[in-house]
């Protein structure tokens, strides 16, 4: 695995101790200044009789819980016994049970020769819907939402289901204002309720301007946080719209998921214009975070080329987001549960979403995947900032709002990181683009020079069929030329003697010549001319299904039984021209051949010396080396010069127009390429005439006899 250097990391580093540095000081040092904020003197002070230095000493918290469907009125609070209220334990907030409604009693005291205008908030700002009753003549008549009660109460209302014109005071948190005379006290009673139960942590602010201005340093934090988010939520889609990667999507949409439930765990729907109370607010903030899982699981899976992987750590990320997914459908039944039941179970799923992840992201970075690593330290950035909300959970401690402060942290240092491990997935993948347009550059040009060689050699193949077309056309027209001349010398022959026998040609036969010594003629000339002419029918047929392609059947054959019935055939002609046709042919001689194909070989090298010879036709068959020779020898004119150049290839198509040459020599060409056997000519000898021979592939007797 190559490792990264040290000094890569640096950048990074710093940049993210700024981040964390500036955000630590803005929601906890800024936003967490609290200066203004009176404590309350609880129980065990009042039982160890400890004074409090504050300016409004003296001043109680009870509580009181409602029992579920009692409809109490302020009236009848008013006349509970004393020993009905439960004084303030000095916890961080006081509960009631499910389905029941929460009243306090606050008595504000003010020790000072000057009235206190202040602010009583609720910190945790939980339940829907607060009631309060401002006793005595010194209520604020200015509040917002106020209405008269009797004549000695004024009713204000807050609450995070209360639309926020209709607030007390405006913005996300309970809160009323209360003035104090002085020397004097102020009684103020509050009813809460909540679709699952009621909590107060109740907060006095004996200076408004000191309450809003801590108000508004939160706001100003905040802000300056989900602006942050909001930033990267916009480069990541706009980076998604450009490039349409999956990874890039998922984390987009795990953003906007995770900041969606921040806005709505930092309850910011008031300070946006709209009221969302229970149960609608804790099923948006579990549909919120299991859905984000999901995108963070399924982000994972891509990022870390998971599926490219393949094996157990796909696997493990699929249930993953199967997890979450069923979470978040399971969270739509927080309504008809009475219960936030899937909310902590979804914290818990969350949570073993990260770390399962994590693990993957280790393993992961291991094998070498380099863009892991910022997946491992935006865990444990976002790790180290819920460490203190844990706590909370897990003790209670009375740090709530600063752990949650932690967690904003972690949480905006875990998508800072993510964002940069998407900006570098955005610069591999511009890298990679770069280097594959480069990569078809030069393709492309590669391209060209294999089709500009192959340009010419497709014009070297066409020039080169161009020739063989038009040599089997030449090749064509020396076939039908020999053809006409073969077919014409049989029917001129048959014309003369027919004419003769009825006396058209303006001769007469010789006296001597009786009809039956004619007619006997003319009936074996007939005979003659019919044979030739089937023969070459033959052989035409023969030459069709040679140039369709027909392959030979080869086999061994005793040389004997090739010549045999060639020379039986023509033996009639050699003795009506006076040619004497010898046969030298050893028994023993075999050939691997086709016995029709090399049979019409010899048949047409006969014919032609038959035809041509003056007296004699020798028909020879010898052994030579791995071959067999048969040699057709003749005493008649020889063959012409262009036909000897053609045999030995040296005539050109334009130098040979077919003449002196017949079909069956062509044809006995064709035979001899497709069986492999060559046709050599030479001279007669002193007598002068022609030698044609053709030489066949040998074998032995043996295997002739058990063939043939």
């Amino acid at each position: 695995m190559n490792r990264p250097r040290i000094v890569s990391w640096l950048p990074i580093a710093g940049m993210l101790a700024v981040v964390a540095g500036g955000l630590g000081w803005l929601l906890l040092g800024f936003a967490g200044n609290r200066g203004g904020v009176e404590p309350w003197a609880g129980a065990a002070d009042v039982a160890r009789s400890v004074p409090t230095n504050s300016a409004q000493a003296g001043s109680t918290l009870e509580y009181f819980v409602e029992r579920p469907g009692a409809t109490m009125t302020l009236a009848d609070v008013e006349r509970l016994p004393a020993d009905a209220w439960r004084r303030w334990p000095g916890a961080s907030h006081y509960t009631g049970g499910f389905g029941t409604v929460l009243w306090a009693r606050v008595t504000l005291r003010n020790a000072e020769s000057q009235a206190r205008s202040g602010v009583l908030a609720d910190a945790d700002f939980f339940a829907d819907r607060v009631d309060a009753w401002v006793l005595a003549e010194a209520a604020d008549t200015t509040a917002a939402a106020e209405e008269r009660v009797g004549v000695n109460a004024l009713h204000l209302v807050s609450g995070e289901g209360v639309a926020p014109a209709a607030k007390a005071v405006p913005g996300r948190a309970v809160a009323f204002s209360v003035s104090v005379p002085a020397h004097g006290e102020q009684v103020v009673y509050l009813r809460a309720e909540d679709f699952f139960r009621p909590f107060f942590q109740l907060e006095w602010w004996p200076d408004a301007a000191a309450y809003h201005a801590a108000k508004t340093r939160g706001l100003i934090a905040e802000a300056v946080y989900f602006g942050g988010l909001l930033a990267l939520l916009g480069y990541n889609v706009l980076l998604w719209v450009r490039l349409r990667l999956a990874d890039i999507g998922y984390y987009a949409a795990y953003l906007s998921m995770a900041g969606t439930f921040m806005v709505l765990g930092r309850v910011w729907g008031p300070e946006l214009g709209w009221a969302l109370g229970s149960p609608g607010l804790e099923t948006a903030l579990t549909l919120a975070m299991a859905v984000s899982g999901f995108f963070l699981a399924r982000f994972a899976r891509e990022f870390l080329e998971l599926k490219q992987r393949g094996g157990w750590g796909d696997r493990i990320a699929g249930w993953l987001a199967a997890m979450m997914l069923a979470l978040a459908l399971a969270a739509l039944s927080t309504p008809w549960l009475k219960q936030a039941i899937w909310l902590p179970i979804t914290v818990a799923g969350i949570g073993v979403t990260h770390g399962g992840l994590v693990v993957l992201a280790a393993i992961a970075w291991r094998a070498g995947a380099r863009q892991a690593r910022f997946f491992v330290l935006s865990f444990g950035c976002l790790s180290a900032g819920s460490l203190p909300l844990v706590a909370v959970q897990l003790w209670k401690l009375d740090v709530k709002n600063a752990a949650m402060m932690g967690l904003m942290i972690g949480s905006a240092l875990e998508m800072l990181l993510l964002s940069l491990a998407v900006a570098d997935r955005f610069a591999t993948a511009q890298r990679e683009k770069a280097a594959a347009q480069a990569r078809l550059i030069e393709e492309a040009e590669q391209r060209q020079v294999i089709e500009a060689a192959y340009a010419d050699e497709l014009e070297i193949e066409v020039a080169e069929r161009t020739r063989d077309l038009e040599a089997a056309n030449t090749d064509k027209d020396r076939m039908l030329i020999a053809l006409g001349h073969d077919l014409r010398s049989p029917l001129a022959a048959l014309t003369q003697r027919a004419e003769l026998l009825r006396g058209g040609s303006g001769s007469r036969p010789p006296m001597a010549t009786t009809a039956e010594k004619v007619l006997g003629e003319f009936s074996g000339d007939v005979a003659g001319a019919g044979r030739q002419m089937l023969l070459l029918i033959e052989d035409i047929v023969l030459w069709a299904r040679l140039r369709a392609g027909a392959q030979p059947a080869s086999s061994a054959h005793p040389v004997s039984g090739l010549v045999t019935p060639v020379v039986r055939l023509h033996r009639p002609l050699a003795e009506r021209r006076g040619v004497a046709l010898t046969v030298d042919v050893p028994e023993s001689l075999a050939a691997w051949t086709d016995l029709v194909l090399a049979q019409t070989m010899v048949r047409n090298l006969v014919g032609n010396a038959v035809k041509f010879a003056r007296s004699r036709v020798e028909v020879i068959a010898r052994t030579e080396a791995d071959a067999v020779r048969i040699t057709v020898r003749d005493d008649g004119p020889g063959l012409p010069s262009a036909v000897l150049a053609r045999l030995r290839g040296e005539a050109s198509a334009a130098g040979d127009n077919g003449e002196g040459g017949g079909m069956g020599l062509r044809l006995s060409q064709e035979i001899g390429m497709t069986l492999g056997a060559r046709i050599e000519a030479g001279s007669g000898g002193a007598g002068g005439g022609a030698e044609l021979s053709v030489i066949l592939p040998a074998t032995d007797r043996g295997a002739g006899e058990a063939i043939s």
